[in-house]
């Protein structure tokens, strides 16, 4: 519930400024902005300038401005627009395709506002109207464009070289495990990143428990320098909330009030709120979380066989996944995370993209089954099937799909053609993977 209030929130503040200024559109369509009304206006302002005004030059000047207002209200509109489509977390698409939404809609505008002078005893209907109007559209969103080209972040200088330079990749740093594991995770991230050359960091999740997220993305980042792009995707551990306290009801409320921020402050990218674009390459992910469809049907814990009551709860015969009572709301999460990287994925538009998530989204990533009871009821844990299936649908377009979370290396296996890897990562002894767009190849880099 509170998801959806959030939703509608920020489609109130994308939107209803726009819907009032099409309302202003118009109802300046009616008999109250007949040439009558504008003249009587602009003869009372006029005449504290210049009481000897002529009725031809009135006449003009009111021509002019109507004219000129044609333009300047569209251009707003236009402006508005934008603003709307590019208020965070933005909607992701191309300048062509917001060029496209805001003329397309500003000339249905247009259309619609003749319409009402059509019927409007004191109005006309133009055509060339509609040709001003269309224009002022376009100029706005030559404005707008203009403005973000100029004053809006610009790629780094690690995006710019993203398609010559290595992106290096690495997941699970559990920098709260304790000081001395912490300071060695990052410490091999310096200088991993000095050995490589790499310009770009993608950490798959698990810094430590989400209260303390500004400062985990903090060290991340005075360890990694100003100057590397960063980006990141969360892991199950950073959903933890050491004391619940009915504040987060679900993942996605925990993620909007502690990682949202804490990645805004620190200049980090986080893919469980956007894909990263850079030139050739779209990263695109985020945690993943698990949909059980990993789990072995015959795995026997102590004789028994647990159910999907059983991994629902994350606890059977004494068995407890560390994340059951640690993360509010745990139910239906895989569904929302499958719906998010549903809507994202398409808008990388045919670009190669790096796929990176915290949990495993293909079998072949896990460690071989086992039919030692503990590991064979935390397999369930491990991963999404269903993302797994999802980038099936999108395999020409995957370059590689990167996941953490098992503290197991795989090899780089294919699945459906996608070339996918598991850092094998563990707590105090990151492993890193290097990526070069260039060619698409994967190195393992320790």
């Amino acid at each position: 519930m509170r998801g959806r209030l959030k939703e509608f929130s920020l489609s109130l503040r994308r939107w209803l400024p726009v819907a009032i200024w099409a309302g202003v559109v118009l109802y300046a369509s009616t008999s109250v902005g007949s040439g009558d009304h504008t003249a009587g206006i602009l003869r009372t302002i006029l005449s504290w300038f210049n009481p000897d005004l002529g009725l031809a030059t009135l006449t003009d000047i009111n021509y002019g401005t109507r004219k000129t207002a044609h333009v300047v209200q569209f251009l707003v509109y236009a402006l508005l627009v934008w603003r709307g489509l590019s208020l965070a977390p933005a909607l992701e698409t191309s300048p062509r395709r917001l060029a496209v939404w805001i003329i397309g809609s500003a000339a249905v505008l247009a259309f619609s506002s003749e319409g009402i002078q059509l019927f409007s005893p004191l109005r006309s209907a133009l055509f060339t109207d509609v040709i001003l109007d269309v224009s002022g559209a376009v100029a706005g969103t030559l404005v707008a464009w203009t403005i973000a080209k100029l004053f809006c972040k610009v790629p780094s200088s690690a995006e710019a070289s993203a398609t010559l330079d290595p992106i290096l990749v690495t997941s699970d740093l559990h920098l709260a495990d304790s000081t001395d594991s912490g300071r060695a995770a990052l410490a091999a991230v310096r200088s991993a990143l000095v050995r490589s050359g790499a310009l770009t960091l993608v950490v798959a999740g698990d810094f430590g428990v989400a209260v303390r997220a500004s400062e985990w993305m903090a060290a991340l980042r005075e360890s990694a320098g100003e100057k590397t792009n960063l980006i990141i995707c969360l892991g199950n551990q950073d959903h933890w909330l050491e004391h619940p306290d009915g504040s987060c009801q679900s993942p996605e409320d925990v993620r909007e009030r502690f990682w949202r921020p804490a990645c805004t402050t620190h200049g980090i990218r986080c893919l469980d709120f956007e894909n990263v674009r850079l030139p050739g390459l779209v990263i695109s992910g985020g945690y993943g979380h698990y949909d059980f469809g990993f789990r072995d049907p015959d795995a026997l814990v102590d004789g028994a066989l647990p159910d999907t009551v059983d991994y629902e709860q994350g606890s059977f015969r004494g068995l407890i996944h560390p994340d059951a009572g640690r993360i509010p709301g745990l139910r239906g999460e895989a569904r929302r995370q499958l719906d998010s990287m549903s809507r994202r994925l398409p808008l990388a538009n045919g670009d190669p993209v790096l796929f990176v998530t915290h949990t495993a989204p293909f079998d072949r990533l896990l460690p071989e089954r086992s039919r030692q009871s503990e590991a064979a009821f935390f397999r369930a844990f491990s991963g999404n099937e269903s993302i797994g299936r999802l980038l099936v649908t999108h395999a020409p377009s995957i370059a590689l799909a990167v996941s953490g979370h098992t503290f197991h290396a795989s090899p780089l296996v294919r699945v459906a053609g996608i070339p996918c890897i598991s850092t094998g990562s563990c707590p105090g002894s990151p492993k890193f993977l290097l990526f070069y767009p260039s060619n698409k190849s994967v190195k393992i880099f320790i």
